[in-house]
């Protein structure tokens, strides 16, 4: 019989074990009342040539069940035995039937996204802009890896990869179109610089996301190794998986319920504010992303503050704070006479010479010296949001 302490452990350990498993992937699901409804599909890295399901496959699956997220690690096949293309149709695969069982899993089959690590980046990324039916994840998390560029370079392994495949095929299955780059689900990135051969694809790959008009965010910090995976316990690299949880919150995919588009209008002292921010921070649910509402005052009422729906809160009690940068402002876009030149710049053509006298007798008088010495933070208050006060909310800070 074990001695007592490692049964604990072992059940313990056994808490975000598999509910299922199959040939292709393990599943490891969250505590009922912890789960948020998302999922994603862990792709473990390894030069496609093995699989390290410890720091990039296991250990990331209980990570994110501790945070409500259902976790799949994949076990798709490797080379020589098998191809790349024999890889991704893995990949691919174990997303199809992870979405086809969601239902039984408890989680949303428009939240299920896909992370992976180096080689298994390259296939999570290769999944995401190029799926088969009913196989696009609704997110991707890539790390220290991306999907192929259109000018990579075939040598070392990837010579042996391209025999195995034939030119035919390596050029449906490993360089990524601008046209496919469009189709990719909102992105997160994590890198180091000194990974430079995973940097420079990936620095590459964000530029495209967005110029392609796809969310994307990307982490680059300036030392560490291939190969760190959550860097748990790291002071410097572990922060990164708090980022991508908070970006996870911040693009809905833990929301329990939709978000609503905010607006209002928030006072100092009765006046309106002149420059400044509220922080609308979740007390219930937990799971709701926190946010943040600028005051440029650039144009509609002065003091007047908006969220998108996309970018709302979640109905629920906040705790809101207001946050003062300077007593006096007036944003230069909020000025009609500049927008007028910038507008008849923007058309090609040039300024008058009364019209640059106009310009500099408006900018002669104006002062510049700081309104206030520093940031001012006000006390916060306790507000319960909901669909009946969501577009008229007015704030007071004294």
């Amino acid at each position: 019989m074990k001695p007592l302490p490692l049964l604990l452990l072992a059940l313990v350990g056994n808490l975000f074990s598999a509910a299922a498993q199959t040939d292709l992937y393990t599943s490891y699901l969250p505590e009922k009342e912890n789960a948020t409804g998302a999922g994603v599909v862990v792709v473990p890295g390894g030069s496609f040539l093995i699989r390290c399901e410890d720091q990039e496959g296991t250990q990331v699956a209980k990570w994110f069940a501790r945070h409500g997220v259902a976790a799949f690690v994949v076990h798709y096949r490797l080379i020589p035995t098998f191809t790349l293309r024999d890889e991704l149709d893995d990949v691919r695969s174990a997303i199809q039937q992870v979405r086809a069982k969601s239902a039984s899993y408890n989680i949303s089959s428009n939240r299920l996204g896909v992370i992976g690590f180096s080689a298994g980046a390259f296939l999570a990324g290769e999944a995401a802009v190029k799926p088969p039916p009913n196989g696009r994840p609704d997110f991707q998390i890539l790390v220290y890896g991306a999907p192929g560029g259109t000018n990579d370079p075939i040598t070392g392994f990837n010579r042996f990869y391209f025999d195995q495949l034939g030119r035919e095929a390596w050029n449906e299955t490993a360089p990524t179109t601008l046209e496919q780059i469009k189709t990719a689900p909102p992105t997160f990135m994590f890198c180091t610089g000194e990974d430079r051969g995973a940097a420079r694809r990936m620095g590459e790959y964000h530029l495209q996301l967005m110029q392609q008009g796809v969310s994307s965010e990307a982490h680059f910090f300036a030392n560490g190794l291939h190969g760190v995976g959550f860097a748990q316990g790291d002071p410097v690299l572990g922060v990164w998986p708090d980022l991508m949880l908070n970006w996870m919150r911040t693009k809905n995919i833990l929301a329990l319920l939709e978000p609503l588009a905010i607006s209002g209008t928030v006072t100092v002292g009765g006046q309106p504010l002149e420059l400044g921010y509220v922080t609308f921070t979740p007390t219930a649910p937990i799971s709701a992303p926190a946010r943040t509402a600028y005051v440029f005052n650039r144009s509609g009422p002065k003091g007047g503050f908006q969220l998108p729906a996309g970018q709302g809160l979640q109905p629920g009690v906040y705790r809101i704070e207001v946050h003062q940068m300077a007593m006096k402002w007036n944003s230069v876009w909020a000025e009609p006479l500049l927008n007028r030149l910038q507008a008849k710049l923007n058309g090609g053509e040039k300024l008058t010479e009364a019209e640059i006298a106009e310009w500099k007798a408006w900018a002669a008088p104006r002062k510049y010296e700081a309104t206030q010495p520093d940031h001012f933070s006000y006390p916060a208050k306790i507000r319960t949001i909901d669909s009946k006060n969501a577009a008229n909310l007015e704030i007071e800070a004294r």
